[in-house]
């Protein structure tokens, strides 16, 4: 386990030594640790409601993700443009090539 040394006003560290002994720790390392572990849940949950509040937006703006079906079809649909977008790039990609090598082969 690492170490960890922090200096605290009078007045911080009576608070923590009151913390301790009201709420029944058996040190100050032990209420620090729980403040820490207490802070990292809170922003887990912090992240999660952003990710449901995402989720809310984007049903909102497309009411049929409400069903399975829904989803399944927004999805489908995301696929098949992703796919013919992706099919669109490469063809400009080759196309571009070729105009290169031809232009290359006829010394320009």
């Amino acid at each position: 386990m690492a170490t960890l040394h922090i200096s605290l006003s009078d007045a911080l560290k009576d608070f923590v030594q009151n913390q301790v002994e009201s709420r029944g720790f058996s040190n100050a390392s032990d209420y620090v640790r729980t403040l820490i572990r207490e802070a990292l849940e809170k922003q887990k949950l912090s992240e999660t409601e952003k990710v449901l509040q995402k989720m809310a937006q984007l049903q909102a703006a497309y009411p049929t993700l409400a069903t399975a079906a829904g989803r399944d079809a927004f999805f489908d649909n995301m696929i098949k443009e992703s796919a013919s977008t992706t099919a669109q790039q490469e063809d400009n990609i080759m196309q571009t090539a070729i105009a290169e090598t031809n232009a290359h082969r006829q010394g320009k």
